[in-house]
């Protein structure tokens, strides 16, 4: 599929500001203090080595620092950086998206099933956490319910870190059988 130019724009543009704001996290704890915006941008500069991007730094920054990403704040003569917690849930949510459970070369004979319960009113928390478990290889056994075959305690935590979920009841049972289970053993090729 061929994108349009202004797609590839602002996804370019969009995947620059993500390694900005990963760079400041690797790069600054707690917040760096830094003598100008000059500093920052050559303290990333050294993180993010292609010549192209390089040179639209400045215009990354400051677009992480108008959504909310990052803080920069001036101390006296200094410059202060952080990553904000938003900045965070972003790295998360990233984090998450190539993330998938450990899969043993052995099954435990267990399966996996998450339950949740989300109000209307939060029907796009709904939305986001369905397509996120979908993504995640869970498979739909029916409404609210899903079934994973593997450990998964680790995805589970990840996916509350990166969304705010604490709206949302969650539950993670952990069952020994589910009848007629010849569907999930087929999809998950077990």
């Amino acid at each position: 599929m061929i994108m349009p130019m202004k797609a590839k724009h602002r996804e370019a543009a969009w995947s620059l500001t993500e390694a900005v704001i990963v760079g400041i996290a690797a790069l600054v704890t707690g917040g760096e203090a830094l003598p100008s915006y000059r500093g920052i941008y050559r303290l990333l500069r050294k993180e993010i080595h292609r010549e192209f991007e390089a040179r639209r730094i400045p215009q990354a920054v400051r677009r992480a620092e108008s959504r909310g990403f990052i803080r920069i704040t001036r101390v006296r003569h200094e410059f202060r950086i952080q990553v904000t917690e938003k900045g965070h849930q972003l790295l998360t949510r990233r984090a998450l998206e190539g993330a998938a459970a450990k899969r043993p070369k052995r099954w435990d004979g267990r399966w996996r099933v998450l339950v949740f319960d989300v109000p209307e009113k939060r029907r796009r928390d709904r939305d986001v956490l369905r397509k996120t478990l979908r993504r995640l290889g869970f498979y739909h056994l029916q409404h609210s319910v899903w079934v994973y075959p593997f450990d998964c305690k680790t995805l589970i935590a990840t996916m509350r870190a990166a969304y705010d979920f604490s709206h949302i009841t969650v539950r993670h049972i952990l069952a020994k059988e589910i009848e007629d289970d010849a569907a999930l053993r087929l999809h998950f090729d077990i």
